[in-house]
């Protein structure tokens, strides 16, 4: 993922000019790429995806400007060009998105001056290879930068889902068929890029450039992983999320604008959700968070969807059979599963490859699918402001006897918090007296729970937070009938007619996992 020299906190990274030429403004005109197929790499999986659902996202806002470049198609001079003539195409107010899907990577720094710590992160292309002629084929974030600089005072879109280094929060191995997007490869040898000229005057440019917006889709310490849309497809999570962004899922005033405000809470939250917590997107800007970037359609709120599920082991006739069970499910493979369980062992794991719960039978079985379809639905179809929810102790495996608290970025005065166990049960956790139930959380501080310790049956628990100006107590009564049951079904079907009736609230979900000892 490019950062550091293009902007400070960049990582997978996507970049808004807030400011313009003109107050009104002109066409949109976009350049997508995706690149899934590598000579001398691991191939990905969805980079074109990414790349193709960017480009439609956007013609749906009205682009007309639209090229997209796959693979092989995609090399460094090619990119370039396209880049350099959409640039001469454009008016002064018009909105120039550049959009690219592939491996990162990290190297020694060809110079002192070009690199953070030593290193630089450059893109790498179909073509490349540590030798020539195949060490052409990738781009450093200075001659990013220098391209974006071509486009002057226009709005200016950049989004980079890519990696460098990092590993991932948890130790696990996805199910899903797909891994991260980090390129791997020796020494450059014979390099047949050129080095740029030294900088005159100050040592580096300015981290963020004033009409320039920076998120990054991953933390420094974190790699870009490919996950499954609720289609199934491989998709990168921040091009995800932003695709859905754009088609108006992150316009949580329902005004038919997208803010700068709505964008970055709409993609720190979804990265997280999507990547089940393997990633925590970042956004550095300037000026004000209320500045509209587009105008965007209505969405319309989908309904609870069936989960995608897959048996591990099973013969096509005891899949059916076991299939007929159960409710609410969409029998797929294990790579486009969201949840798989291997009847034998009893284990229950999801697509990123956690240890999720445990089911002997059906009847435990079907509890854990109504929680992961609760989860799936608050990712994909529930169009609720995102609510920043975060543990204490940060994204890690928490063992028996520890302490846990949850602290939310409320920004509404009333606060619902529901912890769903790995088996599905619910568990109220506030408002936990009559007293809570009516008093206004301070909305001027995070809100923290209070701690509450790990003990068996260990896996991954789910906190839901629900944040609105108000309760009605229907929604408070109808929770508390559900407390220490398996009703996840029932929660869902709630949550899903709270979101229906009332746009003004938001929804968090943060994963909790446990082990022994």
């Amino acid at each position: 993922m490019m950062r550091k020299l293009l902007a400070s906190a960049l990582t997978s990274l996507a970049v808004l000019s807030t400011t313009s030429c003109s107050t009104t403004a002109g066409e949109i005109r976009a350049l997508t790429i995706g690149i899934d197929n590598y000579e001398s790499q691991r191939d990905l999986y969805g980079s074109v995806n990414d790349a193709r659902d960017l480009a439609a996202a956007l013609k749906s806002v009205g682009a007309r400007d639209v090229t997209t470049l796959e693979d092989h198609k995609a090399d460094r001079d090619s990119i370039f060009a396209a880049w350099r003539a959409m640039v001469a195409r454009a008016a002064p107010n018009d909105v120039l998105v550049l959009t690219i899907s592939s491996h990162g990577a990290r190297e020694p720094a060809r110079r002192p001056d070009l690199g953070i710590d030593g290193y630089e992160e450059p893109l790498l292309l179909s073509g490349f290879s540590r030798t020539a002629p195949g060490n052409y084929q990738r781009i450093f974030e200075n001659e990013l930068r220098e391209e974006l600089q071509r486009a002057g005072d226009r709005q200016v879109l950049l989004l980079v889902d890519a990696c460098y280094s990092g590993s991932p929060t948890r130790d696990v191995r996805p199910l899903n068929g797909l891994g991260s997007r980090l390129g791997d490869y020796g020494p450059i040898e014979n390099d047949l890029l050129p080095l740029p000229k030294p900088a005159v005057g100050a040592a580096r440019p300015p981290s963020i450039v004033p009409n320039w917006i920076v998120i990054g889709g991953s933390l420094e310490s974190e790699l870009v992983h490919e996950i499954r849309d609720d289609k199934g497809a491989a998709r990168g999570p921040a091009s995800l999320m932003l695709g859905r962004a754009i088609r108006g899922a992150a316009d949580a005033d329902r005004n038919g604008e997208l803010s700068v405000g709505e964008l970055r809470q709409y993609l720190i939250e979804g990265v997280r959700r999507t990547s089940d917590s393997l990633q925590n997107a970042t956004v550095t800007f300037a000026g004000s968070e209320t500045r509209s970037l587009f105008k965007t359609p209505a969405v319309a709120i989908g309904k609870p969807a069936p989960l995608r599920f897959a048996f591990r082991d099973e013969s096509a006739a005891d899949e059916r059979k076991l299939a007929a069970e159960l409710r609410n499910v969409e029998l797929v493979t294990v790579r486009q599963a969201r949840l798989v369980w291997d009847r034998k062992s009893g284990k229950v794991q999801s697509d990123g490859g956690d240890h999720v719960g445990d089911a002997a039978s059906i009847a435990e079985l079907q509890p854990i699918i109504d929680k992961w379809r609760l989860i799936a639905y608050i990712d994909s179809e529930a169009r609720a402001e995102p609510l920043r929810l975060r543990l204490n102790g940060g994204d890690r495996i928490y063992r028996e006897g520890e302490t846990v608290s949850v602290t939310a970025d409320a920004r509404r005065e009333r606060l619902l918090l529901v912890n769903l166990a790995r088996d599905g049960t619910v568990q109220k956790l506030y408002p936990h007296t009559p007293n809570a139930a009516v008093t206004p959380i301070d909305t001027a501080h995070p809100f923290q729970t209070p701690e509450f310790m790990v003990t068996p049956p260990f896996g991954q628990d789910e906190v839901i937070a629900i944040n609105a100006a108000t309760l009605p107590e229907a929604w408070l009564a109808a929770v508390n009938i559900l407390d220490g049951k398996l009703a996840s079904e029932d929660l869902l079907t709630l949550l899903h007619g709270w979101v229906t009736s009332s746009p003004g609230m938001s929804i968090g979900r943060v994963g909790l996992y446990t082990a022994e000892r």
